[in-house]
């Protein structure tokens, strides 16, 4: 197996950790028995609002900060941590990894660095009260812990290169989560930090690397590795267009359905959804597959179908050119692992082969499949507030998309 890993950060030979990392990949690598490939990734070519990181099985954001591109590593951080993409981060990568959560899921409007922003009030990444400039310390690790069992230890002895930690704001925020603090030095300051519910996302203000430079395998990125070859193995997935839904693909689109109205999806259904109205809404589809005005994508794993997408197709005569996307659809099994991205894509490619070259949809504003919409380059429209209700009541509001294909053809040619 070959997996592949990006290296967001300025690269700099004088920087111990750059020299450390690649020897740390390759050591844990050998250990997995798999192929380890990295890319650095400068942080001035990553688009902030587009990131180009759908190739990499990992993201491993580095140390030696302030960054070219505060946003474009602040970018990187949000695209593993939203598409379930394997993360660590140490040092710098610790800090804006932070930084990114407290803008996204804090909700702190401009969360400061103060080595970016020396006068701000409560930063979140504050000057440490001893700066640790090639430094050694004692970190304590939090019990079920990602590193305690990583390290299979409760504690270890790590190396430092910074002079910047979290700043006090930060710890109400991390008791809560999903966001916690995982590992401690002597003095009770946090040194590291995972995310709940995340296949693997892990930052440490430490420099564990640096252990592979004296012949050691570092613990984390061993850990990071083998998370990486997980996903990239779990996630092998088939996308193809559907002839004719028999009988057992029916069953599962039904399940698929229910699963994604159970977690809270506003796609036309109440909950609970049966499987009677569930098969039902599906023999519709496949009554519209037949006809020809309706064409069905699915995406299926080892498990069976994990995924769907449509588009409309029997829309008035004087739109032959266009088509809406309609039911994208994933199961809370296969999310984290781009498949929603996949499906958008699958979608347009068969759009452009039956002649449609404008295509669009409405989301729940603000949702995770609008943030998925605007990140794939779909122009916003507008609002309508109060559109529809939620599985479980209360109202939402939903946005419409467009997207000419005629535009994108190099977005479809690249991926």
């Amino acid at each position: 197996m070959t997996v592949r890993i990006a290296l967001v950060g300025d690269y700099d030979a004088d920087a111990v950790a750059h020299r450390a990392i690649p020897v740390a990949l390759e050591k844990a690598g050998a250990a997995a028995g798999i192929d380890v490939v990295h890319e650095w990734l400068a942080t001035e070519i990553i688009d902030p609002s587009r990131p180009d990181l759908e190739h990499y099985d990992g993201v491993w954001c580095v140390p030696a900060s302030p960054y070219r591109s505060t946003e474009g590593a602040l970018a990187a951080i949000r695209f593993a941590r939203e598409r379930g993409v394997p993360f660590l981060g140490t040092c710098g990568g610790f800090q804006h990894a932070v930084l990114e959560c407290a803008r996204t899921l804090w909700g702190i409007e401009r969360p400061a660095h103060a080595e970016l922003d020396p006068r701000a009030d409560a930063p979140i990444v504050a000057p440490l009260a001893c700066a640790l400039v090639e430094r050694g310390g004692r970190v304590r690790f939090a019990p079920g812990s990602r590193l305690s069992s990583a390290y299979g230890r409760p504690e270890a002895d790590e190396e430092y290169h910074c002079s910047y930690g979290l700043g006090e704001r930060c710890l109400p925020y991390l008791a809560a989560g999903p966001l916690r603090a995982t590992a401690w030095d002597e003095d009770g300051d946090v040194r590291a930090v995972e995310l709940d519910g995340h296949p693997f996302f892990v930052a440490t203000l430490f420099q564990p690397e640096r252990a592979a430079l004296r012949g050691a395998l570092p613990p984390v990125v061993s850990a990071f590795v083998a998370a990486v070859a997980r996903q990239s193995a779990s996630g092998t997935t088939m996308i193809r267009r559907v002839g004719a839904v028999d009988e057992r693909l029916l069953a599962q689109l039904s399940d698929l359905l229910i699963d994604c109205v159970e977690g809270g999806a506003s796609v036309s259904f109440m909950h609970p959804l049966t499987h009677e109205r569930a098969g039902a809404f599906w023999r519709r589809v496949a009554d519209g597959v037949d006809a020809g005005g309706r064409a069905l994508l699915v995406a299926e794993d080892e498990r069976g179908v994990c995924g769907s997408v449509q588009l409309v197709l029997d829309l008035p005569e004087n739109q032959p050119h266009r088509a809406d996307l309609a039911k994208l659809l994933v199961h809370r099994r296969a999310r984290r692992r781009g498949l929603g991205a996949a499906l958008t894509r699958a979608a347009e490619r068969t759009a452009r082969e039956l002649g449609r070259t404008l295509l669009v949809l409405d989301a729940v504003t603000d949702g995770d499949a609008a943030r998925l919409y605007a990140r794939l380059g779909w122009q916003r429209v507008g609002d309508i507030p109060d559109y529809a209700l939620f599985p479980r009541g209360g109202l939402c509001s939903t946005t419409v998309f467009f997207r000419d294909l005629r535009r994108h053809l190099r977005d479809d040619l690249q991926d």
